[in-house]
C-alpha cells in the first residue's frame, strides 16, 4: 500500500476547489489582458473561467482514477 498524501488531497479537496481557482485564473487572465485590449478582456475572463474549471475538474478526474487503480 502506498501513500500517496498529495493525491488524497486533491480528491478530497479537488472538486470544491476547482471553482475558486478557475474563478481566480479567469480574473488573473482579466487582469493581464486588460492593457493589452482594454474592455475585451472581460471577455477573455468569461472564456478562460469555464475552460479552467473543466480543465481542473478533468484533473481531479484523472487523478481519481489512478487513486482507484493504485487501491
Amino acid at each position: 500500500m502506498q501513500d500517496l498524501p498529495m493525491l488524497r488531497l486533491i480528491l478530497r479537496h479537488g472538486a470544491k476547489a476547482s471553482i475558486p481557482l478557475a474563478i481566480l485564473l479567469a480574473l488573473g487572465a482579466g487582469w493581464l489582458a486588460f492593457p493589452l485590449i482594454g474592455w475585451g478582456a472581460v471577455a477573455v475572463a468569461l472564456v478562460v473561467g469555464p475552460l479552467a474549471w473543466v480543465f481542473v475538474r478533468s484533473y481531479v478526474e484523472l487523478v481519481s482514477v489512478i487513486m482507484q487503480t493504485v487501491n
